[in-house]
């Protein structure tokens, strides 16, 4: 390609306040590769994720969307201002509420359209949200549960809102060789029932009470084994309380890794302990690794989860429920042999990176059509 051809091709900018490691870190990712005749740019304050954006070959410019302030804001309003002159930005798409309200200054002052992602059940800042999601502005959601939820906390009209169809790249299903390989280096031997958790150390992910469902589980079943993969702001904590609860041998911290669908695909089952959740990605991972996947009954996990069938739903913030749904799962070979085969029926076409792509084509080409009649 010749410095003039790659200087034709269109520019969408991604807005995020911290590029992290998250469900929508992700979804930027997977949306560069959807589209390669298209140069993705990633505008945020900076984050743990930002070498995923170097291998992707995505850039990254600077903008202080973090921390939420109204001289962030301003300044944040310049740097897009300025990035959108310099470097033609055909449409900017924003995946949080202040990066929203940003990007939404910006494209009334520009004309550059703007789509926003709600990706999380955030109730603060209404008066904030609904100015962001104002006027022309395309709003899209991964759930029913979402949109609901930008209906009820933010008054939005339902017609205005997209459901889109998350996608998600094809899982690579460890061979038993490798599911035994894997389980050898984290020191596992593969007649223990491995309990996966993956995601982000923070409250709202409720790592906190998969440790306290672990004990009365080990009591039940000494061999149990969990493996927590993932970092953030809770680690410390967690460590501290996994030794005071005596259970330092039978939990795994992995922090972040690179395999983390290989270590779920050698585990026997998958927690999601979610106090508040979206579309939650490890969930649907876990269904297309053909595991059994036990999650609360918040956001959109019971459009996931069939009770019974694929996995098992209980209350947000039960220990007791939560150390129950894994006791049962760990007693029972059966029940988890045969909710990990169901978990794989229709997962597959329903989360596919194409059905995304073209859900967020149309959605990028009516805003664009939308615009130039403004």
């Amino acid at each position: 390609m010749t410095p003039s051809e790659h200087q034709e091709r269109p520019r969408r900018l991604h807005l995020i306040p911290r590029f992290g490691r998250g469900g929508a870190e992700q979804t930027i990712l997977d949306l560069a590769r959807a589209f390669p005749d298209v140069e993705t740019i990633v505008g945020s304050a900076g984050g743990d994720g930002l070498p995923a954006l170097t291998r992707a070959g995505v850039p990254w410019v600077p903008v202080p969307l973090l921390p939420s302030s109204p001289g962030n804001a301003v300044r944040s309003f310049q740097v897009i201002r300025q990035l959108v002159r310099d470097r033609p930005i055909e449409l900017i798409h924003s995946h949080h509420r202040f990066s929203s309200l940003v990007g939404h200054a910006v494209s009334r002052w520009t004309g550059v359209p703007l789509v926003c992602t709600v990706h999380d059940l955030a109730t603060g800042h209404q008066f904030l949200s609904r100015l962001a999601f104002s006027g022309n502005v395309q709003v899209t959601v991964f759930s029913d549960a979402v949109r609901a939820h930008v209906v009820q906390h933010f008054g939005m009209e339902n017609n205005r809102i997209h459901k889109i169809a998350m996608g998600i790249p094809p899982v690579s299903r460890p061979t038993p060789a490798e599911v035994t390989d894997i389980r050898r280096q984290a020191e596992c031997g593969t007649h223990e029932i491995v309990v996966g958790f993956c995601g982000r150390l923070v409250a709202e992910k409720g790592p906190d009470l998969l440790l306290q469902a672990a004990v009365t589980v080990l009591s039940r079943n000494p061999m149990a084994r969990f493996w927590i993969i993932g970092d953030g702001e809770l680690r410390p904590e967690l460590e501290s309380r996994m030794r005071e609860l005596g259970i330092s041998s039978r939990v795994t911290f992995f922090g972040w890794r690179n395999d983390s669908q290989q270590l779920l695909g050698a585990a026997d089952l998958v927690v999601v302990s979610s106090r508040r959740e979206g579309l939650c990605r490890v969930a649907v991972e876990g269904l297309l690794l053909g595991k059994p996947v036990i999650a609360t009954r918040v956001g959109s996990l019971p459009e996931l989860i069939r009770q019974g069938d694929n996995g098992l739903l209980i209350p947000p913030d039960n220990v007791a429920a939560l150390a129950e749904a894994i006791s049962l799962l760990i007693e029972s070979e059966e029940l988890r042999h045969g909710m990990g085969h169901r978990a794989l029926v229709g997962i597959e076409h329903q989360f596919s990176l194409e059905a995304m792509g073209l859900d967020f084509e149309a959605i990028y080409r009516s805003s664009l059509v939308i615009s130039r009649r403004s």
